[in-house]
């Protein structure tokens, strides 16, 4: 059983989730409430949530995209992570993910720029992977070297970081010592099982969460593109990549084959699947959470 402050935000998640689902929204209606929805969760997070001992959040615009720079005291000086947040590729933002993203600065001793890139409806999946492989690319300008740079993200930003890597392999160019990816989604038509097997367990996101990212985000294309769902990639060479996810995530069985096919690759990967947990747990601070974080930081820190 979770602890006791993830089973409390397991029943108000999922009375969330059946509400929406008895009463869906127009794709209208959610295009105009998205930002408001946006700002209010962010205005919550500055509210309650602390900034750990030792870390410095500044602002900061990279490649002409707004995000935070998490800076460790006593941290290391010649690495990065960069981190691409989830949220369905619309409704996410860097300030709602900051336990997650200070955590693992302050964890791995490494500076965390989190970034916010271009989500729907404002615009498109190749606007806001350009944003970030820019974000990416200007970051080696300042001369951090490609080895010491960690791409991170949860949900749809671990999708995200999965085309970042796999477009800069496609196009040859250096590539990032690790990738981490929490509970990525790999295949935007939902043909893996869990999608229904663990729908009625997961009380964060739905059984067509694939469909409603590839109908709005990618305007429906590119269903069978390697770069937009990684199921379809080629990991041969791909960085070593650490995935996590809860065991009663609808998106499970998108972590085992990414798991799998790393595997094939010969690539070191750790899957870590955490029992009884739900979609992006390590965004709450919570026991479990701090857990999760601690092994990542392990896995990069090879």
């Amino acid at each position: 059983m979770a602890s006791e402050v993830l089973e409390q935000l397991r029943g108000m998640y999922r009375q969330m989730k059946e509400q929406n689902e008895a009463h869906p929204q127009s794709d209208q209606e959610l295009a105009a409430s998205l930002p408001v929805q946006r700002i209010q969760n962010d205005e919550i997070i500055r509210q309650s949530m602390p900034i750990p001992e030792g870390i410095t959040v500044g602002e900061q615009t990279v490649a002409g995209q707004w995000g935070e720079f998490y800076r460790v005291a006593d941290g290391k000086k010649d690495g990065l992570i960069l981190y691409v947040h989830g949220g369905g590729w619309e409704n996410g933002s860097v300030v709602s993910r900051r336990f997650c993203t200070m955590t693992l600065a302050q964890m791995t001793k490494t500076d965390c720029f989190s970034v916010e890139y271009t989500q729907w409806p404002e615009g498109r999946f190749d606007q806001g992977l350009a944003e970030c492989m820019s974000v990416y690319s200007a970051f080696l300008g300042m001369g951090y070297e490609s080895q010491s740079i960690t791409l991170a993200g949860e949900s749809a930003g671990g999708s995200m970081v999965l085309s970042m890597a796999l477009k800069l392999k496609e196009e040859g160019k250096p590539l990032p010592g690790h990738v981490v990816a929490y509970s990525p989604v790999t295949d935007l038509e939902d043909h893996f099982p869990s999608r229904q097997t663990l729908d009625a367990l997961d009380p964060m996101i739905s059984a067509n969460v694939g469909r409603t990212m590839l109908r709005h985000y990618c305007d429906g294309q590119g269903a069978h593109d390697p770069i937009r769902c990684a199921c379809y990639g080629n990991f041969d060479g791909f960085p070593p990549t650490f995935i996590g996810v809860g065991s009663d995530e609808v998106l499970l069985d998108d972590s085992v084959d990414l798991a799998e096919k790393l595997k094939a690759a010969g690539v070191r990967h750790e899957l870590r699947i955490y029992d009884g947990l739900y979609h992006t747990f390590m965004l709450v601070p919570a026991p479990e959470s701090f857990e999760c974080l601690k092994q990542t930081a392990a896995f990069i820190a090879v």
